[in-house]
């Protein structure tokens, strides 16, 4: 498909960070506005989800989860991708 090149790109330019994180976490989509953000557990379990409002960047803050690995699956208008982050 020819726009299949320009979807990956747009999704590998999202960042999530800091990682690890003690609590705040940025998500940046620059070329794709974010519709929703899950986190979820080590066991896949949704533990938080986020309104991505169209936002190119979206904060979310984990000072409420335990100490340990999240997954955060970033959906966007072009996709979504899901990254770890581990909050200490």
């Amino acid at each position: 498909e020819p726009n299949l090149g320009s979807t990956d790109f747009a999704l590998e330019q999202i960042t999530l960070f800091p990682n690890p994180t003690a609590g705040m976490l940025t998500v940046v989509s620059p070329k794709t506005p974010i519709t929703q953000i899950t986190v979820m557990d080590i066991r896949g379990r949704t533990v938080q989800t986020h309104n991505g409002n169209q936002a190119n960047t979206v904060n979310l803050s984990l000072e409420n989860l335990e100490n340990t690995v999240y997954f955060i699956k970033v959906q966007t208008q072009k996709g979504s991708l899901t990254k770890r982050v581990i909050k200490k």
